[in-house]
């Protein structure tokens, strides 16, 4: 279970697939929650492994999971933001109260992603209410660098709701959080997406050139994020070397 949590947000998807795939062959008898929160992972590491399978294909084993279950916020989170970024919110909206109740169970090491995973859920209000909402509460609710990461959602949101200035203003927020966390690369994104807020809406001004010479002094100094960053290829590898455990793992990492 350790392995198939950890595997998703370090990029080792092919290796969750194949833990997973391990654990159907040998028929594992474990503790039914055990089973339920492997079945989900599993299915979310297929679905970013394989094309052919859809988000509805996992939708079963998302709505087995109970707040009891170990990484179901992590499962519920990955299955809501794959939702949103490929715009099917009608596969959340019916699915909005469960996944608020396993939300509400994230421990304090969980805090991220309940974050995230109430983001999403604060998308499908086209009102605004819940984000503004879920703003508000966030200096409270959360650390510094994860209210930064929120008021960039909620820039978004409204974004794509023709609310161009008060995009701006968040992303302006989110912006000078994450610079005064050392979250760069953060800062970075943001910058470039409140360039594209402007650009989009006409609003460039005498700015439209400097954002992007701004945002790749911040990505050079290739640190700080409040997202979990996957592994490169390369740094899998080289893991994989220094370990000298698992060969046909190392060689897999090397030629994907």
């Amino acid at each position: 279970m350790a392995v198939l949590a950890a595997a998703l947000p370090s990029g080792e998807v092919w290796r969750a697939v194949s833990v997973s795939q391990r654990l159907a062959t040998d028929q594992i008898v474990a503790p039914h929650e055990l089973i339920r929160a492997a079945n989900a992972l599993g299915d979310l590491a297929a679905y970013e492994h394989f094309h052919q399978v859809t988000l509805d294909e996992v939708c079963a084993t998302i709505d087995a999971l109970r707040a009891s279950d170990p990484h179901c916020v992590l499962a519920a989170t990955w299955f809501a933001e794959r939702a949103t970024a490929t715009g099917r919110m009608d596969l959340l909206r019916p699915r909005e109260e469960a996944l608020s109740s396993l939300a509400a169970t994230a421990t304090q090491s969980d805090a991220l992603l309940q974050a995230r995973l109430r983001a999403c859920l604060a998308d499908l209000d086209l009102t605004g209410t819940a984000w503004t909402t879920l703003a508000q509460s966030a200096r409270a609710d959360f650390p510094r660098p994860i209210t930064a990461l929120l008021l960039a959602r909620h820039g978004r949101f409204l974004a794509s709701h023709g609310q161009a200035q008060k995009a701006l203003g968040r992303y302006g927020g989110a912006i000078e959080r994450a610079v005064q966390c050392s979250n760069h690369q953060d800062a970075a994104a943001w910058i470039e997406a409140h360039n594209l807020v402007r650009i989009r809406y006409g609003l460039q001004g005498d700015k439209i050139g400097q954002a992007y010479p701004t945002a790749t002094v911040l990505r050079a100094v290739r640190s700080g994020s409040v997202l979990p960053q996957s592994f490169s290829a390369r740094e899998r590898a080289l893991g994989r070397v220094a370990n000298q455990a698992r060969p046909a793992e190392t060689l897999q990492a090397l030629t994907q």
